[in-house]
């Protein structure tokens, strides 16, 4: 980790009377992740920087609480912030499909797991844009099979944050809610699963089961779907396939509203317990950069205005 030989803050300070000498020192902090390191601890961060360790934790904080930088709270490393990675996507971003499969790819890379971004259809989740745990992007994401919302972290997000059912007629990226929503409340405010058209054979109150984990009642959905808005990520523990866990954020679309879910699945011993809220900081972070084009969001529903969706059922 190095900071760049062409800030040296405190000469700059001192020679130039119009200068802050604070937003300075603070640049050369967030300087210190331009080198590709994920995240750093305020004493490796102080020594890059040659700050005390009392004025480089103050910066920090402040950087924190601005959103350019993210703290984790069990490790207390520090980690780019969304609104630090929504600046750099303002610079760089086309909004055209490339740029988004570019976040998706590179958080592939970082985190080793395979990466999705997916979109509701119906009763299933389906995936517009992906990249292997090796960073490779998925050639044509579509022709994989459906995946079941109640089952899987990328639906949990997306019934949770009432995201729009692109499979049904009216329904497009940033309608107004009651025009495909998953029920009469708006992106943000929380569903509740009532939008979920899924039916067990064993009732209507009752869900598919895929797994001993899969939540199957509807009440129990509605019990999760409430920690989903609560800590704003998505779990999903071994409730699809029985050795597999995933993790799931919200994307948002330029007014604010929830249109995809951006997640990553993994075995459960590569991806356990304990990182799962590190994962979820890590996915809302890559979420904050995402600009999902229009005509990428809505490519789904054109092809399913019409189209029966049936319940999917084989495991990824």
């Amino acid at each position: 980790m190095t900071v760049s030989a062409d800030l040296d803050t405190g000469r700059v300070a001192r020679t130039d009377p119009n200068t802050v000498q604070s937003v300075l020192r603070a640049s050369s902090l967030l300087d210190c992740f331009a080198d590709g390191r994920r995240d750093s601890t305020l004493t490796e961060l102080a020594a890059a920087t040659g700050l005390t360790t009392s004025t480089a934790y103050r910066l920090l904080r402040t950087l924190t609480q601005a959103g350019l930088l993210w703290r984790e709270p069990h490790s207390e490393r520090y980690l780019p912030g969304p609104a630090l990675l929504r600046l750099a996507r303002s610079v760089l971003d086309t909004g055209d499909v490339a740029s988004s499969r570019e976040v998706v790819e590179s958080l592939a890379v970082r985190t080793g797991l395979p990466v999705s971004v997916a979109v509701r259809v119906g009763d299933g989740v389906e995936t517009i844009l992906g990249a292997d745990g090796d960073g490779v992007a998925l050639p044509d994401p579509r022709t994989l099979p459906r995946l079941p919302l109640h089952a899987t972290a990328l639906g949990k997000v997306l019934l949770a944050y009432a995201a729009p059912d692109l499979g049904a007629a009216g329904a497009e990226p940033g309608a107004a809610p009651g025009d495909g929503w998953g029920d009469d409340r708006g992106p943000g405010d929380g569903g509740n699963g009532a939008g979920l058209g899924v039916v067990s054979e064993a009732g209507p109150d009752r869900l598919p089961r895929f797994t001993a984990a899969t939540i199957a009642s509807r009440a129990d959905l509605a019990v999760d779907l409430s920690r989903v808005l609560d800590r704003a990520y998505a779990v999903e523990d071994l409730e699809y396939t029985s050795d597999r866990r995933g993790v799931a954020v919200p994307v948002r679309g330029d007014d604010g509203r929830v249109v995809a879910a951006l997640g990553v699945v993994g075995a459960a011993d590569v991806l356990p317990l304990a990182a799962v809220r590190r994962t979820g900081l890590e996915l809302a972070a890559a979420a904050g950069a995402l600009g999902l084009p229009r005509s990428l969001v809505g490519r789904a529903r054109a092809e399913e205005v019409t189209a029966a969706v049936p319940p999917p059922h084989v495991p990824r």
